[in-house]
Formats: structure tokens, sequence, C-alpha cells
């Protein structure tokens, strides 16, 4: 299922741990890189320093921000296409987990 030509994200390229992810599963958040999280928003910039100042800002407001704790609890695994943001695009399986 792995496409091995596809390119390393530009968001990840700079990160070693994320790079050697990539190179090694085909994707920088997976194994020893995951993290379960929620993406605010994921966008193309054509100016890679807009792209920076972007990145820095959005991430001066998160720390800045008091998340409350969340609890959860998973009832699927899933896998599914992704496109160059790694974000699913079309749903491939879904296996419900028992209680």
């Amino acid at each position: 299922m792995r496409d091995f030509n596809a390119p390393i994200p530009t968001w990840a390229a700079s990160m070693p741990e994320k790079r050697k992810a990539f190179l090694r599963y085909g994707s920088p958040n997976v194994f020893f890189e995951y993290s379960p999280h929620f993406t605010l928003m994921a966008k193309h910039f054509r100016n890679p320093s807009q792209a920076k100042q972007f990145q820095n800002e959005m991430s001066q407001l998160i720390q800045s921000y008091n998340f409350p704790k969340i609890l959860t609890q998973s009832s699927v695994i899933a896998m599914g296409y992704v496109d160059s943001f790694g974000q699913i695009t079309q749903e491939i399986e879904r296996i419900k987990l028992p209680k």
C-alpha cells in the first residue's frame, strides 16, 4: 500500500526524527513518532517565508492557549489514502475494536 515514490512532506523534511520515520515507514508520524492529535489546519504556502511566519505565529498562539484535558477512547482503527499533508482523503478499511 505504500507509495515508494512519494516525496517527504516539506514540513517534515528538516526534522531528523520525522525524516527517519518517513524513510523507514513512508510516513513522518508513525510508530516512534506517532502522537495522537487533531489537525486544526493544513495549508500549502507558495512562499516559504510566509509558511515559516505562519507556523511561528500559530505555534505562539497554541502555546498560549490553555487547552482543557480531553479523555478519549478509540472505537475503531482505520486506514486510508492521504494527501501531501497526511490528511485522509479516502478510507480504505475500518475495523471496530472490541469494547
